[in-house]
């Protein structure tokens, strides 16, 4: 046949014939690909009229049984996912069925990345595991720091467990190293206003970063749950804002009347539709705190907000963002 249909062509008619069969032989044997030829001119003769379609016969039956042993070799040896590829799938279980935030998945990515780097002995043992905290040791890591770096290489191997990569989880009796256990940190009420006044509330950036103290002490959010605030999360006759906590979980927590009138001077400032020498328009329009580009701040630039004002303050080694979230408990 001849594009599907059937053909009886005379003598002398030259006939292509394409072969529309590629056959690849996957992983162990190496990613060899022969092609058969892709167009044959065949010149009918007496000689081979009666040839041809037994030689496209006996073509045909040796495309199949290529066919059968590539399904036999990918069934009997499926190709071996590299450790970078089990990870990234381990991250994307995080992410879709954990509900992980990204400063979690990144914090994973981190810890296993150096796990995967720091050894050369099978990297689901405890000789592994004993390399790496000495390592870490050595490079006088915290041991909450440990602790959490413990943490993700036993949810990892748990995960290999899971889907067959390992036989036996070797980290199942595998202990935490105990946290220092150290008092929250607070800070007088005085401070409090000190800190608070350092902002020029006078500039835009200035009353966005005023805005976000009195909403991190009325409300004791995390500067994560302050970056990903929208707009239709403030409910301003209830003197609430909804917020979206670790795993995606919800809160609504009250806000003050101060922290109302603040929210409201920062999101109706003309200047927030201004382009001007410090500040772009705003180009983000469901977020509620916005950067020198008009765009979602995110927490890195909170935390170097507060660090320039404290600074100023010479409290810099005392407070931190989450500091705020301590001292309402005490003040409140």
């Amino acid at each position: 046949t001849l594009s599907g249909r059937e053909i009886e062509p005379e003598l002398g008619e030259s006939i292509p014939i394409r072969i529309l069969s590629r056959v690849d032989f996957p992983h162990p044997f190496g990613p060899v690909s022969p092609y058969l030829s892709p167009m044959l001119n065949v010149t009918l003769t007496s000689s081979n009229r009666v040839l041809l379609p037994i030689f496209l016969d006996r073509l045909w039956r040796v495309i199949i049984v290529f066919a059968n042993l590539r399904k036999i070799i990918t069934d009997h040896f499926p190709r071996i996912k590299s450790m970078d590829e089990k990870l990234e799938e381990f991250l994307n279980y995080l992410e879709a069925l954990k509900r992980a935030s990204p400063q979690t998945l990144r914090a994973y990515r981190a810890d296993l990345k150096s796990f995967l780097c720091c050894t050369s002995k099978p990297l689901f043992s405890k000789a592994a595991l004993r390399v790496y905290l000495q390592i870490l040791q050595e490079k006088g890591q915290k041991s909450s720091s440990i602790s959490r770096k413990i943490s993700a290489v036993k949810s990892f191997a748990r995960f290999a467990k899971k889907q067959g990569w390992i036989q036996e989880n070797p980290f199942l009796d595998v202990k935490n190293i105990s946290k220092e256990k150290n008092l929250p940190k607070a800070v007088s009420f005085e401070e409090v206003l000190l800190l608070f006044s350092k902002p020029d509330i006078a500039s835009y950036l200035g009353l966005r970063d005023r805005t976000i103290m009195e909403l991190l002490y009325s409300s004791a959010l995390r500067v994560s749950e302050l970056a990903n605030l929208h707009k239709e999360d403030i409910r301003f006759e209830k003197k609430q804002v909804l917020v979206y906590g670790k795993g995606g979980k919800k809160r609504l927590l009250p806000i003050t009347d101060t922290a109302v009138s603040w929210l409201k001077k920062y999101l109706n400032s003309e200047k927030r539709g201004q382009n001007t020498k410090e500040h772009k328009k705003e180009r983000e329009q469901k977020a509620v705190f916005l950067n020198r580009w008009g765009e979602k701040m995110h927490v890195r630039s909170i935390n170097r907000a507060f660090q320039k004002y404290l600074q100023k303050t010479g409290l810099s080694e005392r407070i931190t963002p989450h500091t705020i979230r301590h001292t309402i408990a005490t003040h409140w």
